[in-house]
């Protein structure tokens, strides 16, 4: 669900044991916090993969500035947004129309009035994140961690 390659998702996996707290609940924020999954999360793109194309291609800002790393980690009250030269690219269209819930698609993100950008408010808790109950977390943690 995140389109990672496994040395990504194992390194994900590290950095969240090195934060301090419950090393499951960094793993999912960290997972959550990535762009390509942000992008996703606000109805930016149909898919995760989807988005990492968007963001490649230049089409994703951060705080009004290019961004064209997927894997950029999303800090609280940044906001996500898309370029003004791709407002009307049809894959972003696309991507609103297919939207789940186009005002508040999860609890930490909110999305501007323009609809074309939301702000990264930051997890809080695990069960906010929409995909956390079919992950098995325990079974990772178990699997990275020998």
């Amino acid at each position: 669900t995140y389109g990672m390659m496994e040395k990504q998702f194992y390194r994900t996996f590290e950095r969240a044991s090195k934060m301090h707290g419950n090393k499951s609940d960094n793993f999912l924020t960290l997972l959550e916090s990535r762009l390509m999954t942000i992008v996703y999360r606000l109805g930016l793109a149909r898919s995760v993969f989807d988005a990492r194309q968007l963001i490649t291609h230049g089409h994703i800002t951060i705080d009004g500035r290019r961004m064209d790393i997927p894997s950029y980690q999303v800090k609280i009250n940044q906001i996500i947004g898309v370029d003004e030269a791709s407002k009307n690219l049809d894959r972003i269209k696309l991507g609103l129309e297919n939207r789940q819930n186009p005002t508040n698609p999860v609890p930490y993100l909110e999305v501007q009035e323009d609809g074309l950008s939301g702000k990264y408010l930051g997890i809080t808790n695990s069960a906010d994140i929409p995909t956390a109950d079919r992950i098995n977390i325990a079974r990772i943690i178990e699997f990275y961690s020998k």
